[in-house]
């Protein structure tokens, strides 16, 4: 299973770089996200204010999630006047969660453990970079309001802090 997974984020990674266009001089992050969840964090500029977002990533707060989301991204510059490479940043988008036996998350009203399962879910990012004036390296700070749609409706708040290098 986690092989699948992989296959999954390294095909849409790759996706990505083939995908990149020349909105500014560098487009396409690879980095890290720190928080809930933790992993591997992409990003793909469109334009000066548009992007692409994407993780894959492991829970620490549901023990056995492997977690994989995409997000589109628009950002703003004039909401936080500053001398700095700053951005505030919303976005909607998806995610797949993938639940293994031995997550607490599954357990039932008896206390039994369900088997493992996929949860998909809506997001909606809310955050704030600050860039180098290069644009070599970005560093991100959000908080992810998330809707479980399946298999079952749930609300949680993500967050996460994290940096890209930008090629």
């Amino acid at each position: 299973m986690l092989r699948r997974i992989f296959l999954v984020a390294t095909a849409f990674v790759l996706f990505g770089t083939v995908a990149q266009s020349h909105a500014q001089q560098r487009e396409f992050g690879l980095g890290i996200i720190l928080g809930e969840p933790t992993g591997i964090s992409a990003k793909l500029w469109e334009s000066s204010t548009d992007a692409w977002d994407a993780a894959l990533a492991w829970s620490f707060v549901n023990t056995g999630h492997v977690h994989i989301h995409a997000d589109r991204l628009w950002h703003q510059t004039d909401v936080i006047n500053t001398s700095l490479n700053l951005k505030t940043y919303f976005g909607i988008g998806g995610a797949l969660s993938f639940v293994g036996e031995d997550s607490d998350y599954w357990k039932n009203r008896e206390g039994e453990r369900r088997r493992s399962a996929t949860i998909l879910a809506a997001r909606v990012p809310v955050g704030i970079t600050l860039a180098t004036r290069s644009n070599e390296l970005e560093f991100f700070l959000e908080v992810v309001p998330q809707l479980n749609l399946v298999p079952a409706t749930h609300f949680s708040i993500g967050f996460g802090v994290g940096g890209r290098y930008f090629f």
